[in-house]
């Protein structure tokens, strides 16, 4: 009997999401130490992040509902971000269950 695992094609998110706080530490100080339009390359990173994004829809809904203080990012860019990594995530998790063809 073949089957092919979906557990495979969670390893992706799961790993970036992991691994996006310590990205994202490393570049704020990789951008504190550079200067020009590289340096506001490098800061501008950080607005592309899902945790970032995620953060940014929240606060502009806290925004709408209680008054508070409102996110640099628009709510359009927010959701287009993350509806790219969606989409690179589910490509990437068919690719995975497509490829890993285990035979018992």
């Amino acid at each position: 009997m073949q089957t092919r695992p979906s557990a495979s094609g969670l390893v992706a998110p799961l790993a970036w999401l992991s691994l996006e706080s310590v990205f994202s530490l490393l570049i704020i100080r990789l951008a504190g130490k550079l200067s020009g339009p590289l340096a506001n390359f490098v800061q501008a990173i950080p607005d592309y992040l899902i945790v970032t994004n995620i953060l940014s829809l929240l606060k502009n809904q806290s925004h709408v509902i209680i008054g508070d203080d409102q996110s640099t990012l628009s709510d359009g860019h927010c959701w287009i971000v993350l509806l790219i990594y969606t989409t690179v995530f589910v490509v990437l998790a068919c690719l995975f269950t497509q490829r890993r063809d285990v035979t018992h």
